[in-house]
């Protein structure tokens, strides 16, 4: 008897460790003069580095994706990269079929916002968040218990610009919830503020004012994305234009500068430094940002006991690094380079956090976003 349950328990947990290196990988594209059909879907084994091709699903400009916690929605900024100030954008809806690993359009609204860049969700997927960088605005939809975008929505507006060329009217390029969700970060470029909101996810306008309204960045920096540690106690907000990440220490709500560092040392006159994307591992332990311009990097920093960060190393990646993830284990990076059409892929090391290339390469058409769920 003794045997038996012991044989049973070792092949659950020989079964559990296997499926726990599988991972499903969606990568979001520009179809827009380009080969790409849409969202591409691929197995990928975080034991081994092996990847496998499932399937295409044709859409328009899936430029960012969201995958829902349990997996079974994503959710898809469609952007108007064409007509970016003419709201013609859209955020889609998808269910991922747990058997075939297809992707069953649901239904799509309008982004009321011109070219949107970024899409998630709240921890309980009561309501979904798009940022229009074109319309400088934000909106959030409620979602039904079938994973639909319902017509219920608040948009909010912002107004305002900054010093760079590229800054001359708002740019909403980012929201974030924070770990206790009651505080919705909306990172706008082109104000060079991070704006804090309200969130109550039952409510029927869900976003309201927050105090301080905003968090200011020095003028020309530019925000783009931010990550909050697993702590919580610190948030990191990468900025595009002048490729610099600030350190901020997190309470309640408020953030206090205590960091800023370059994430590239070329200097670039004519704008042309374009970081892009920032990830922390699982452990908190270091943090990845991607630069595009005349770099092609990735930075690499250690978080320090006092949540300051000291740059590791800074790795070349493909051309114009559009977007990195991490595996949910944490063992690997992907970094999507949108001028090249390819995604790389880099084993990390835990103890260092510095990255090793694999040789194999997913080869996409302009791939522009890449992110991760459970394989089921």
């Amino acid at each position: 008897m003794k045997k038996c349950m012991f044989a049973t328990f070792l092949m659950t947990f020989i079964l559990t460790n296997l499926m726990a290196q599988k991972y499903l990988l969606g990568v979001g594209t520009y179809t827009t003069n380009s080969a790409s059909k849409g969202i591409y879907l691929y197995e990928f084994d975080s034991k081994t580095g092996a990847f496998k091709f499932l399937n295409t699903t044709e859409a328009f400009n899936p430029s960012y994706l969201h995958f829902t916690d349990n997996g079974k929605f994503l959710y898809v900024a469609n952007e108007d990269i064409n007509d970016a100030e003419k709201d013609k954008g859209a955020v889609s809806a998808y269910k991922l079929d747990e058997k075939t690993h297809q992707l069953e359009f649901l239904n799509s609204q309008p982004s009321i916002g011109g070219g949107p860049c970024f899409v998630n969700t709240d921890k309980d997927d009561k309501n979904v968040f798009v940022a229009n960088y074109g319309g400088g605005s934000f909106v959030t939809y409620k979602l039904g218990e079938d994973g639909k975008i319902l017509d219920q929505h608040q948009l909010v507006q912002h107004y305002g610009k900054g010093p760079n060329i590229n800054q001359y009217h708002a740019h909403a390029h980012s929201t974030w919830l924070a770990p206790d969700q009651k505080h919705l970060f909306v990172v706008d470029l082109g104000e060079d503020r991070v704006y804090k909101y309200n969130f109550n996810p039952n409510a029927a306008q869900p976003i309201s004012d927050g105090t301080p309204a905003f968090f200011k960045v020095p003028d020309g920096y530019g925000p783009r994305h931010l990550v909050f540690s697993p702590n919580g106690k610190q948030v990191y907000v990468l900025n595009e234009l002048e490729s610099k990440l600030m350190a901020f220490d997190y309470n309640k709500g408020d953030l206090k500068e205590i960091q800023t560092l370059t994430t590239t040392d070329i200097e670039s006159p004519d704008h042309d430094k374009g970081s892009s994307a920032i990830k922390i591992s699982k452990d908190g332990k270091f943090v990845y940002a991607s630069n595009r311009g005349k770099t092609n990097t990735i930075s690499i920093f250690k978080v320090l006991s006092d949540g300051k960060l000291a740059l590791v190393e800074n790795v070349s990646v493909k051309l114009h690094p559009r977007d990195i993830t991490l595996t949910p284990d944490g063992n690997w990076l992907f970094s999507a380079s949108r001028d090249q059409d390819v995604v790389e892929l880099f084993k990390i090391d835990k103890k260092t956090g510095k990255l090793t290339k694999k040789t194999e390469e997913i080869s996409i058409p302009k791939p522009i976003c890449v992110v991760f769920t459970t394989y089921k």
